[in-house]
C-alpha cells in the first residue's frame, strides 16, 4: 500500500472515528438551567458562570440576592435542597431551582395570624389547582391532577373532592425529582398538627417521600411503606414546636430513580394545619 492511499485510508478512519464520538455524545449531555424566585418581587438570583446550556456535570455557583424588606430562607428545586447561601451545585440534568425568599417583618415574633383564624395551609385540598403552591418538576410534569384530565390509578384519585397532588414518574421517564411547596405563617397554640391524606398506589420502583419545615425533613416514607397506603390514610405531625407565629416554608419532596418503563405514584390530598 502507497504512502498516499495509507494516508487516506488513516484519514477515512479518524473521520469515521469523529462521527462516531460525535453520534455517541448522549442527546443530553448538555442541560438547561431554570431559574425562579418567589415571591416574584423578593429578590434575584446572580448565576457563575451564566450560560444558555451546561455540559453534564459542569459546576454552577448560585447567590440570591433580597430586595429591600425581604431574606432569603433557602433553595429548593430538583437535585437542591439547602439554606447555603451562596451555595454551588452540579448540572446533570435539566433543572428548575428556586430560590425562596420572606418578608423580614414575617420573621418577626408575634406579628403572624391571630390564634384559630384564617386558613393556615392555603388551598390544601388543590381544588384551586396549583393556586397558592408552587411546583417544581425535574420531568416536567405537572403535579396538580384534575380527575377528569387523570385516571388516577386502581380507581384511586382524589380523597375528597376533584383534585390532588401526584408526586411520581410515568414509564416514560426512569427518574423523577419534584417538590411542591408554599410559605405559611404558623399560629400560636401550645399543639399543633399538620394533617393530610396520602395514598402510594403504585410502587414498581424505589423513591422516597419527605414533608419538610424550612428544609428539615419532619417526615420520611419510602416504597417500603406502600402496603401500608394501598388506600389514602389520615396522617398526622406534630408541629407545636413550631406553632409561635413564625414564617416557615411547608414542603413536599418526591425523588425516584430506577428502571425505565417502571412507575411509582404517591398522592397527596387534604393538607390543614389544626
Amino acid at each position: 500500500m502507497s504512502h498516499k492511499a495509507l494516508t487516506a485510508v488513516l484519514a477515512g478512519v479518524l473521520s469515521f472515528l469523529a462521527m462516531g464520538i460525535l453520534v455517541g455524545c448522549p442527546p443530553n449531555a448538555y442541560h438547561v438551567l431554570t431559574l425562579m424566585v418567589t415571591p416574584i418581587e423578593g429578590g434575584t438570583i446572580t448565576l457563575d458562570p451564566d450560560k444558555a446550556v451546561y455540559f453534564a456535570g459542569e459546576e454552577v455557583y448560585l447567590e440570591a440576592v433580597p430586595n429591600d424588606g425581604y431574606a432569603f430562607q433557602r433553595w429548593v428545586g430538583t437535585g437542591i435542597n439547602t439554606t447555603i447561601n451562596p451555595t454551588k451545585k452540579r448540572v446533570y440534568a435539566d433543572e428548575t431551582i428556586v430560590a425562596e425568599f420572606s418578608t423580614t417583618s414575617s420573621v418577626t415574633e408575634g406579628e403572624g395570624e391571630p390564634e384559630g383564624e384564617g386558613e393556615i395551609v392555603k388551598n390544601g385540598n388543590f381544588e384551586g389547582g396549583a393556586q397558592d403552591w408552587t411546583q417544581v418538576s425535574l420531568t416536567g410534569m405537572d403535579m396538580i391532577c384534575d380527575i377528569d384530565a387523570c385516571t388516577g390509578i386502581d380507581g384511586i384519585s382524589s380523597s375528597d373532592g376533584t383534585q390532588w397532588a401526584w408526586f411520581g414518574n410515568s414509564a416514560t421517564y426512569n427518574y423523577e425529582s419534584a417538590t411542591l411547596f408554599q410559605e405559611i405563617t404558623m399560629p400560636i397554640q401550645e399543639e399543633a398538627y399538620l394533617k393530610f391524606y396520602l395514598a402510594m398506589p403504585r410502587s414498581d420502583m424505589p423513591f422516597t417521600f419527605q414533608v419538610l419545615f424550612n428544609g428539615t425533613p419532619l417526615l420520611e416514607l419510602t416504597e417500603e411503606d406502600a402496603l401500608l397506603f394501598s388506600t389514602y390514610q389520615p396522617v398526622s405531625v406534630d408541629i407545636s414546636d413550631f406553632a409561635d407565629s413564625r414564617t416557615v416554608v411547608l414542603t413536599f419532596y418526591y425523588y425516584s430513580m430506577g428502571v425505565l418503563g417502571e412507575e411509582s405514584a404517591v398522592f397527596l390530598d387534604g393538607v390543614v394545619i389544626e
